[in-house]
């Protein structure tokens, strides 16, 4: 059994901070497309500080996480995986 001992921190912030830009985009585009009132009130600035904002904020909050793991990886043992290799 391996466990993951260190995350990089900048290197799952930077992900992660994307996916919530991808994310968040696409929840404007679907809210847009059936029609939300309050979708429809937002302007281009408006979407772009959105989406920058959540951006931001899931890179911020992975970026604490990731640190915090790796600290408490240190003390008590990181996330166990049960690797195989794969068989054909």
């Amino acid at each position: 059994m391996k466990a993951i001992k260190k995350i990089n921190a900048f290197s799952a912030a930077k992900i992660v901070g994307i996916l919530g830009l991808i994310g968040t985009l696409l929840l404007y585009i679907v809210l847009k497309l059936v029609g939300d009132a309050q979708a429809a009130l937002l302007g281009l600035t408006d979407i772009l500080l959105l989406v920058l904002l959540q951006g931001v904020t899931w890179f911020v909050g992975t970026f604490v996480i990731a640190l915090l793991y790796n600290l408490l990886a240190k003390y008590i043992g990181g996330i166990k995986l049960d690797i195989a290799d794969h068989e054909k």
